[in-house]
């Protein structure tokens, strides 16, 4: 992003070296049924498009982004890459791999194994891009990183590769080498997958879909193991007491019909967590910037208590374990009923796929969406399902499974939710979904054969052969 300065008497120029270049402003007109067009004045720099201009300052911020570059269009790469015959064509492919910047891992017949980072990334020499920056020429690019010096591994000695969008990249790698990323996802998913994977001496189809619907949390795992280390007064509170009892001998698998699950989700993403987080950063205004933590750092925290807590850390850390315990137990009780025997992290966390017309349609249309559906697992379980506190509606996680057996195609299995027809009077318009709920797979047909055996519906697309309107 850059912030440039334009000429005090012509607001039409902006700065750039020694001299003033002319911004470039592109009126478009949108066409809106039933609304007279709306014309918008489209301005850019030498950087990218402006977002926004301040006249009494003079000032104008561009962007310039990898993705506005040429051959930059998201998943182009793919058209090389998907006809790679080996692991190293695979990687050499990548060189023309622009957006978006992602991990690719992939397999040959030989029996190699790689893990290739891809995408275009700016050589900044004077800044890392973080901030925006003088757009008169201080601070360019320097081109892009050529595709062979990014992060790469190939038969690794563990003997598999595995990626959960967690901070990858080499501890050897030079502090001073250009900048990959910045932001990453916790660890815990990937820590668990790669756990998974190197007790399985088989990797079978089956095992591979239990991973892929995997919901142990390595979270809770550990905050679970810190409680039994704490000093509770469990006899003063009864309601510590319960929690104790539910999260005894527990494995730390967040499935569905777990009671464990509902009472350690809820303690942690709406009780534990946000303390925690006020206690070590009080002013409201900073913590907003860090909320709602990053999960990783806050359970280090609470494995090691150090002087943040106060005069008397562990005294400090185990009172605050006890009071959002406690407060813990209330919510639920509230949320599911007194029995703990009822609970089940399904009733809140949930599955629901809302037509994108249900918000133009009455109440008859209701159907159109599919759900309410119980869900495990979270933003820390392999199986991924990232859900809003408000209501505990998943709304990040993987609506498509595959499971692919390069030696048996037919053997192949997928899940693909709610169904595979768009419409909602078809009975495949949400037959998937239950299974999908529960982690189960149907056939993924290669072979024309198997296909025409299993196929219950054929659609014929006819081009319609009368002349429609002018517009």
């Amino acid at each position: 992003m850059t912030s440039s300065w334009s000429a005090p008497d012509d607001a039409e120029l902006y700065r750039y070296g020694d001299g003033f270049e002319r911004v470039l402003r592109v009126q478009e007109s949108f066409k809106i049924k039933s609304h007279p067009a709306a014309d918008l004045t489209l301005s850019f720099t030498r950087h990218g498009p402006v977002l926004h201009e301040d006249g009494a300052k003079n000032r104008m911020i561009a962007l310039r982004s990898v993705w506005l570059e040429p051959g930059a269009a998201a998943y182009l790469g793919s058209l090389t890459a998907m006809r790679a015959k080996s692991v190293a064509d695979f990687g050499a492919s990548l060189t023309h791999w622009g957006t978006p910047s992602v991990n690719h891992v992939c397999a040959d017949t030989a029996g190699d194994v790689a893990w290739y980072t891809a995408g275009f990334t700016p050589v900044r020499p004077n800044w890392n891009g973080l901030l925006p920056v003088p757009g008169h020429g201080s601070h360019e690019w320097q081109g892009f990183l050529p595709a062979g010096e990014l992060p790469r591994a190939v038969n690794p000695p563990e003997g598999f590769l595995a990626t959960a969008n967690e901070m990858n990249l080499p501890a050897d790698r030079a502090a001073n080498a250009p900048g990959i990323g910045y932001e990453w996802i916790e660890p815990s998913r990937a820590e668990r997958i790669k756990a998974v994977l190197r007790a399985d001496a088989v990797h079978s189809l089956e095992a591979a879909g239990r991973l892929q619907n995997d919901v142990v949390s390595l979270p809770a795992v550990r905050l679970c193991k810190l409680l039994g280390a704490a000093s509770l007064d469990a006899a003063a509170e009864s309601d510590v007491a319960l929690a104790l009892g539910l999260f005894r001998d527990w494995d730390g698998a967040l499935a569905a019909d777990s009671a464990p699950a509902v009472l350690f989700e809820v303690w942690w993403m709406k009780h534990l967590r946000p303390a925690l987080l006020a206690a070590m950063v009080p002013d409201p205004a900073v913590r907003a910037l860090l909320t709602p933590g990053h999960v990783e750092s806050l359970v280090s925290l609470l494995e090691l208590p150090d002087a943040r807590f106060g005069e008397a850390p562990q005294v400090a850390h185990d009172r605050l374990l006890a009071s959002t315990l406690n407060a813990a137990v209330l919510d639920v009780r509230a949320r599911l009923g007194a029995d703990p025997a009822m609970w089940r992290w399904g009733d809140l966390h949930h599955g629901y796929f809302q037509h994108a017309a249900t918000v133009l349609q009455d109440n008859a249309h209701a159907a159109w969406d599919i759900g309410p559906l119980p869900l495990g697992g979270s933003t820390s379980t392999p199986m991924h399902a990232g859900y809003r506190l408000s209501d505990f509606r998943v709304i990040a996680g993987a609506s498509v499974r595959l499971v692919m057996d390069v030696g048996d195609w037919d053997a192949s299995v997928c899940i693909n939710a709610p169904g595979q027809a768009g419409d909602p009077s078809s009975k495949h318009y949400g037959d998937l979904a239950p299974l999908w709920a529960d982690g189960r797979y149907v056939p993924l047909l290669y072979s024309a054969a198997r296909i025409a055996e299993a196929t219950d519906t054929l659609i014929h697309l006819v081009p319609c052969t009368t002349a429609g309107p002018s517009e």
